[in-house]
């Protein structure tokens, strides 16, 4: 076999000694199309954001995974924001790591991420989600993630007026008001352009 010392052809690509290549969703961006999103809480998110002159359609969730451990059932995945009405990633607003302190949980073909702390940027605002927690499931040609769910507390401090329509506790940090965030049935597609690029 190729294992032997003699004629070992260990110089050619994807033989039997290589490493098991990692599946293709690994390095892709994934863009949340808010369209098929189903936000639950707050349910006026989009007219509060409306008021202000945001679509929030604009202004899509981008996700890497950038590693996964098949045999260990972790993954490691980063977040960060498109350009406004676009799936490319807007590289003056910071990118979240997901899974700096944890990785997170990976049965094939399904993933959940956190508790950990994301950002959701649109526009003028950018507001942190605290205990965010982020499932979903790649399809098996790895070009989506479907039956995604996001769940989390939304800092609405930037918001103007949030706290007068919405029922508001003091944010984890303590230095600004929260709301529950819930979305499910959210779809990503993937872009083609690679892994994002971290920006602190």
């Amino acid at each position: 076999d190729d294992d032997d010392t003699v004629d070992d052809d260990d110089t050619t690509p994807a033989d039997d000694d290589d490493a098991t290549p990692e599946p293709a969703f690994v390095d892709e961006t994934y863009c949340l199309d808010w369209d098929l999103t189903t936000v639950t809480s707050p349910g006026s998110l989009f007219s509060l954001l409306a008021t202000m002159g945001i679509n929030l359609e604009d202004w899509p969730i981008l996700l890497t995974p950038t590693s996964v451990d098949l045999a260990g059932g972790a993954i490691w995945m980063m977040s960060g924001t498109a350009l406004q009405g676009t799936c490319t990633q807007n590289t003056t607003i910071e990118t979240s790591d997901l899974t700096a302190l944890d990785p997170g949980e990976f049965t094939d073909p399904s993933f959940e991420v956190g508790p950990t702390t994301g950002v959701l940027a649109a526009g003028v605002v950018s507001a942190t989600i605290y205990d965010a927690v982020i499932t979903g499931t790649f399809t098996s040609d790895s070009q989506q993630i479907i039956d995604g769910t996001l769940d989390g507390l939304l800092d609405v401090g930037s918001i103007p007026g949030a706290c007068w329509v919405l029922t508001c506790s003091p944010c984890p940090s303590g230095m600004s008001d929260c709301v529950p965030l819930a979305a499910q049935d959210a779809v990503y597609d993937a872009t083609g352009a690679g892994p994002l690029v971290p920006v602190p």
